[in-house]
């Protein structure tokens, strides 16, 4: 680190990262934001701060929604429920897009990602539409890098179907 100071040293690192390291960092201060929001919260007794906040980031289960949120759409995929859930797609993300950059380069991870977690998005509002067992309740607003995460892997899938993966050294 040298004479550098800690924000020059994050700046720097995050020029050095390429993609992978400023999709991870996105999803980290966004998971960070939540997570002192509940802090302060549960400091401040201030009932349900972060799930009001959390509305505003969270992709609506009704699409008609959308007309007042469209952000929405792009900024779920970088919120997470949780530690767990934060983890492992930020743990699974990290492998998956280390090897598709291998195969595609940086150029294409952002765009696969983005329009991986969309189309996940349009998969969960279109399966509340067709299936009738979902057909009584309202569709559950979205949040997570699950869609976005697995189009990467699927990508990957697709383009070399026989490559070998070895899990956690399995």
């Amino acid at each position: 680190m040298g004479q550098q100071n800690f924000l020059q040293y994050i700046v720097q690192t995050l020029k050095n990262s390429g993609m992978i390291g400023r999709i991870l960092a996105v999803n980290t201060v966004v998971y960070l934001f939540f997570l002192f929001l509940q802090i302060g919260e549960n400091l401040f007794v201030k009932p349900d701060l972060t799930d009001n906040v959390m509305l505003y980031f969270a992709a609506p289960g009704n699409p008609a929604d959308l007309a007042y949120k469209p952000w929405s759409v792009i900024t779920q995929m970088f919120t997470h429920d949780g530690f767990g859930h934060y983890f492992f797609n930020m743990l699974v993300f990290f492998f998956t897009a280390r090897m598709f950059v291998q195969f595609f380069g940086e150029r294409r991870l952002l765009s696969v990602y983005l329009i991986g977690g969309i189309f996940a998005y349009l998969c969960h509002i279109g399966a509340y539409l067709v299936f009738p067992v979902f057909a009584e309740r309202a569709a559950d607003s979205v949040v997570g890098a699950s869609g976005s995460v697995m189009a990467i892997f699927m990508a990957i899938a697709f383009y070399r179907p026989n490559t070998k993966v070895l899990l956690f050294g399995v």
